[in-house]
C-alpha cells in the first residue's frame, strides 16, 4: 500500500511534502522547476538541472515526488516524456503538446511557452499571455474591486473586450466561463440567470474589441468608449463604495499615459493616500498608479 502523501502550497507553489511521515522541502528555481529536495535536518537528498524544454540535463539522489520541471507549480511528470499540465499532456523530449491549445486558432496550437521557455511556462495547459493577463484583469477589475462594485457590467465588458482584443474570442469566453465556474462555488445560491448576464456583458465586451482591433489601435481606451457606452459609469463624485468606508470617484476615466499603462481608461481617485491597485490617485498636480 503505498505511503499517504500531504503537500504544503505557499503563493500557489508546492514547497513541502510529508510522506508517510518523511518530510521533504522543495527548493525551485525562478521558473518553479524542482531543483532540490532536502530533508527535516537540511541534508540535500535530490539535485537536478533541466534542458530548455524540460528534459532533465544532470540529477543526482532520489526524487520521493513526481514534480520535475516546473513541477512546483503543477507540471506532473508521469514519465521522462509525458508530463500532464492541467488541460493537456506535454512531451519534453519534442518540445510540443500532445494535442491542440483549447484556445486554437486563436492561439498557436501545439507550441511550448510562445517558444520561450527559459522566460514562460503554460502552468494552465494553455495560451500563457491569455492565462497572465486573465488572472491580472481579476485582480484588478473584479470582485471586491472599487470598480466592479461601481458598475459590474462595465467590469465584465471591459475585461472581455481587452482579453479578445489581445488573445481572440475563445480566450475571453474561457476567462468568463472560468469566473462563472467560481462564483457557482462560492455563491450557490446565486440565481443561474445571473451567470448568464455576466456571460452577455463578457459577449457585448467581445462585440467592442472586434470594432476596434488594428494596427495602432489604444485598446484600453477604445474598450472603455464603447463598454461606458453600453454600460455608463456613475454620473455622481465620491461614488460610496458599500464594502470600504472611502469615497472614490467613479464618474471619469483617466486620460491615456503616453506609455500605454494597464491603468489607461480606469477611474481616478481623489486626494487621499488609500488607493487600491487598478485605480490612480492624486498626488499633487500628477496621477499616480495605486
Amino acid at each position: 500500500m503505498a505511503a499517504a502523501v500531504t503537500y504544503t502550497n505557499f503563493g500557489g507553489m508546492l514547497v513541502h511534502e510529508n510522506r508517510g511521515g518523511v518530510e521533504t522541502e522543495y527548493v525551485n528555481d525562478t521558473l518553479g522547476s524542482l531543483v532540490e529536495c532536502r530533508d527535516a535536518s537540511g541534508t540535500k537528498t535530490y539535485e537536478a538541472t533541466y534542458w530548455p524544454y524540460g528534459e532533465i540535463r544532470t540529477s543526482s539522489g532520489t526524487n520521493p515526488s513526481p514534480w520535475a520541471f516546473v513541477g512546483l507549480l503543477g507540471y506532473y511528470r508521469e514519465s521522462a516524456s509525458r508530463t500532464y499540465v492541467r488541460a493537456r499532456y506535454y512531451r519534453q523530449e519534442v518540445a510540443r503538446w500532445m494535442t491542440e491549445d483549447p484556445l486554437w486558432p486563436g492561439e498557436l496550437a501545439y507550441v511550448y511557452a510562445n517558444a520561450d521557455p527559459v522566460e514562460q511556462h503554460d502552468r494552465s495547459g494553455t495560451s500563457p499571455g491569455c492565462i497572465d493577463c486573465t488572472l491580472a484583469i481579476g485582480a484588478s477589475w473584479t470582485g471586491e474591486h472599487p470598480l466592479h462594485i461601481c458598475n459590474n457590467h462595465y467590469s465584465h465588458c471591459m475585461s472581455c473586450c481587452v482579453l479578445a482584443s489581445l488573445f481572440g474570442r475563445d480566450c475571453a469566453i474561457i476567462a468568463q466561463q472560468l469566473q462563472c465556474l467560481y462564483k457557482c462555488v462560492t455563491k450557490p445560491f446565486e440565481p443561474p440567470s445571473r451567470n448568464q448576464e455576466r456571460m452577455d456583458q463578457c459577449k457585448t465586451g467581445i462585440s467592442v474589441a472586434h470594432n476596434i482591433v488594428g494596427a495602432g489601435t489604444d485598446i484600453m481606451a477604445k474598450c472603455h468608449q464603447g463598454c461606458s457606452k453600453m454600460y455608463p459609469l456613475p454620473n455622481i463624485n465620491n461614488c460610496r463604495q458599500r464594502r470600504y468606508k472611502l469615497p472614490y470617484c467613479c464618474n471619469h476615466p483617466c486620460a491615456p499615459s503616453s506609455t500605454g499603462s494597464i491603468y489607461d481608461g480606469l477611474p481616478s481617485v481623489g486626494r487621499h493616500e488609500q488607493c487600491l491597485p487598478g485605480f490612480k490617485k492624486q498626488v499633487g498636480t500628477t496621477w499616480v498608479a495605486g
